[in-house]
């Protein structure tokens, strides 16, 4: 709300220089501080957005704290459509010094912080075999996490399937407005514009830093959702385990059973 913690890094996707407030970030920068900037918050009563990934997995202290004023949004992507950035990124846990994730140390080496209970059994593993463990486990601890919470709390979760969102996303704009008690704003249609939605393929995003950070590669003109995941499937296949497959159709399996339930 002062500018002090913003992102103005042009080529960063979450930079504010790229957001429909801009100038509301911007002009920010040259407003006071201190008891005036507590008056304009209480007086403007801002919606505090706070994003993380896996963050789910560990959000019982959110729904502690905040109560009723969390609500709390899951996206959920098809596990083939984050397969090849998994495994661009999985060996910089505990290695890259640019990588923030918290990491367990397990004879000598670093290990992601959502296999614990499974450290020997991850470092024997292939790069492939890696990622389907950790999708597992994060998957376990989402469905752990889920058990938990209480009735009210349920209430205030909204779990959106990525692939359902991109290509249908009223129904989803409706239900989170009725959940934040706020319309969306004149911006959204140009936002939805920007970021190619709808879409008839969920993979067919804007683009750049995907293809060169992430190594996800732009589908091919007239790809379908079926080929795209058969390609990843192949993929797979040439390293994965037989035992590390089985338990990747059983991921596909599950998300596939919630795209066909309706907007909860």
């Amino acid at each position: 709300s002062i500018s002090r913690e913003v992102n103005l890094r042009p080529s960063d996707l979450t930079s504010v220089l790229k957001s429909n407030l801009r100038s509301k970030y911007l002009d920010r920068l040259f407003m006071a501080d201190g008891v005036s900037a507590i008056e304009r918050i209480e007086k403007e009563k801002p919606i505090l957005h706070l994003m993380g990934h896996q963050l789910f997995a560990v959000s019982k202290p959110l729904f502690s704290i905040l109560k009723v004023k969390l609500t709390f949004l899951e996206i959920l992507r098809h596990p083939l459509t984050i397969l090849t950035h998994w495994l661009s990124y999985i060996e910089r846990i505990g290695n890259d010094a640019s990588e923030f994730s918290v990491w367990l140390h397990h004879e000598g080496q670093n290990v992601p912080w959502f296999v614990r209970g499974h450290e020997a059994r991850y470092v024997s593993l292939n790069r492939m075999d890696k990622v389907i463990l950790s999708l597992r486990c994060l998957e376990a601890v989402r469905k752990s996490t889920l058990l938990s919470l209480e009735e009210d709390e349920r209430k205030r979760l909204l779990v959106i399937p990525f692939e359902r969102f991109v290509k249908d996303p009223r129904p989803y704009l409706d239900r989170i407005a009725k959940l934040l008690g706020a319309a969306p704003t004149e911006s959204m249609d140009r936002i939805l514009k920007e970021q190619k939605i709808p879409r008839t393929l969920s993979s067919d995003s804007p683009g750049g830093v995907w293809e060169q950070k992430y190594n996800q590669a732009r589908p091919e003109v007239g790809a379908t959702e079926e080929g795209e995941h058969a390609r990843i499937w192949k993929l797979a296949e040439l390293e994965a385990s037989p035992e590390a497959l089985v338990h990747l159709r059983e991921l596909c399996n599950s998300h596939e059973a919630l795209l066909k339930m309706g907007t909860t």
